[in-house]
C-alpha cells in the first residue's frame, strides 16, 4: 500500500510520516460497531491475537501536521462494508473517535480523536484514502 504524503515544505526538510500497519473495524463503539465511523483500531498483532469478531480491514495510518491519514485497499472491505461506509463521496464519523494510546504514543502526539463530521473519501488504483482531523485534548 501507498500512503500519500503531501507537504508545503521544501523537499529537503520533508520528513516522512511514521506509517503503521493496523486492523480498522468500521462503525461506532457506543453502538457495538454499527453506523459509520470507525469503532476501533488494532495493531496487527493484536488483532490476531484478541481474535475478534467483527469484520476488520488492514490498513495503513499515519500522522503529518493535523490529520490521521488512513490508507486501505478497496478489495479487502466486503461488498456490504463498501456499500455501508463508502458508497457516497464522503466518510461519515457520526460520533468522535477516541485514538487508542498506543497508536498516541507510536505517532507521539498527545491524547486526541478524529471528530464527528463528513471527510472526503480519495479513491485512486483500488485503494480509499481518508484524510481524518485530529483534534487533541486539551488540560
Amino acid at each position: 500500500m501507498v500512503l500519500p504524503f503531501h507537504s508545503n515544505e521544501p523537499i529537503a526538510v520533508q520528513k516522512r510520516p511514521k506509517i503503521i500497519d493496523s486492523q480498522v473495524v468500521f462503525g461506532i463503539p457506543s453502538r457495538d460497531c454499527s453506523g459509520s465511523g470507525i469503532c476501533k483500531l488494532y495493531t496487527i498483532h493484536a488483532a490476531k491475537r484478541l481474535h475478534i469478531a467483527c469484520e476488520m480491514v488492514p490498513a495503513r495510518l499515519a500522522a503529518s501536521g493535523k490529520d490521521l491519514h488512513l490508507s486501505f485497499s478497496e478489495a479487502d472491505c466486503t461488498e456490504p462494508l463498501r456499500q455501508k461506509q463508502f458508497k457516497g463521496l464522503h466518510f461519515l464519523v457520526e460520533e468522535a473517535f477516541q485514538l487508542p494510546s498506543w497508536l498516541t504514543q507510536k505517532l507521539n502526539i498527545p491524547a486526541a480523536f478524529i471528530p464527528a463530521g463528513g471527510y472526503l473519501i480519495q479513491r485512486k488504483n483500488g485503494f480509499i484514502w481518508l484524510k481524518l482531523p485530529i483534534t487533541r485534548h486539551y488540560r
